[in-house]
């Protein structure tokens, strides 16, 4: 069960990491682009892509989304396919 949950939560998080990215990029080229996930003026997520706090280092934040889910779902696959944690 907990690696279906893992599969499953971390193929979900990558693939809204990786969206995420892409509407940053799309933001970065075109300042005027309104990204897809600004629902209304309340539920607007290109207002916080602008802001210093979506950014560590230099680098976007869902970069790192995508490192850490693609590693939550390679751990799934792994105990899916056998793989036994070792102590």
């Amino acid at each position: 069960m907990l690696a279906w949950l893992l599969l499953a939560g971390g193929a979900l998080g990558l693939s809204a990491a990786f969206t995420l990215s892409v509407e940053k990029i799309a933001l970065l080229k075109d300042p005027a682009y309104v990204p897809t996930c600004s629902i209304n003026p309340i539920l607007s997520c290109g207002s916080v892509m602008i802001t210093p706090q979506a950014e560590v280092f230099g680098f976007p934040n869902p970069l790192l989304g995508i490192a850490g889910f693609a590693i939550v779902t390679t751990t799934g696959a792994g105990l899916l396919a056998g793989a036994v944690p070792r102590d």
